[in-house]
């Protein structure tokens, strides 16, 4: 099954009952405006730059992934802020943090500096049209502008926004940029994720388990996702795990990064 079709289906499952919002997410990440301008987003950074995928996949991982978080903390009884400010109800939380995971990197089409102000207007614009009220845009627009790792996010929702956007780390997607001969500490760290799992947690009501094969992943621990979890509202409610694959071994990968340029 082709990735797309896995997180399509992984996203509607998160959605639920909600039929109205699980078309919106259908015709929305399928019109032409939205998928050109992640694809261009894509010959920007991941073309020209020879950075991840910013692209449509990313934006639905991101997606999953916020749906996923949100599911846990609301069965924890975390309470969204655009519930506890009386602006709507949980579907429309999940409506704002899948139209903000979508749009977040939209911004990288003009240009990766400050991309997450990009983002933001081009958010806004590609919104007109949509049966959305002003207070649940605006709330995207938080999210979409709060991802940025200089941003501090000052709700649940942003905070939710930031993480799952970190979170999206696994080796995969730093194989184009591997492939393409790009090595720095990103590349090669993300290279040593092998899995990411979102889960219930015991103590705290978030669990993030992440498993890798070598210590060089540590780097996208640290600097990426502590960092955005500090950076919001949520490092109170979780918990991290790491863990080593059983024949984890930096040799490989480090033979690997000499058979590549490094400038």
């Amino acid at each position: 099954m082709k990735i797309e079709e896995s997180l399509d289906k992984q996203i509607v499952a998160l959605i639920g009952p909600n039929k109205s919002l699980a078309n919106l997410y259908a015709d929305f990440a399928g019109s032409a405006e939205y998928r050109e301008t992640c694809e261009a987003a894509n010959d920007l950074v991941e073309g020209r730059m020879g950075y991840n995928d910013h692209g449509i996949v990313h934006g639905k991982i991101v997606a999953r992934n916020a749906l996923r978080i949100y599911s846990i903390l609301a069965k924890r009884d975390v309470v969204a802020d655009f519930i506890a400010e009386k602006g709507g109800n949980e579907e429309d939380v999940k409506l704002i943090l899948l139209l903000s995971s979508l749009l977040h990197d939209v911004g990288n089409s003009i240009h990766r500096a400050e991309h997450f102000l990009h983002s933001s207007v081009l958010a806004a614009n590609m919104m007109e049209g949509l049966d959305i009220n002003p207070k649940k845009k605006l709330s995207i627009l938080e999210c979409v502008y709060g991802h940025d790792e200089s941003i501090e996010a000052t709700s649940i929702e942003a905070s939710i926004v930031k993480i799952a956007d970190a979170l999206d780390m696994e080796e995969g997607r730093a194989r184009i940029p591997f492939n393409k001969g790009h090595m720095d500490i990103h590349t090669v760290s993300a290279l040593a994720i092998k899995r990411i799992e979102i889960l219930e947690g015991k103590q705290k009501p978030l669990m993030l388990k992440i498993t890798m094969s070598c210590i060089s992943g540590i780097f996208q621990v640290q600097e990426m996702l502590i960092r955005q979890i500090r950076q919001g509202k949520l490092s109170d409610y979780i918990d991290l795990q790491v863990e080593m694959t059983k024949d984890s071994s930096c040799g490989i990968k480090l033979a690997d990064v000499l058979n590549k340029k490094l400038l």
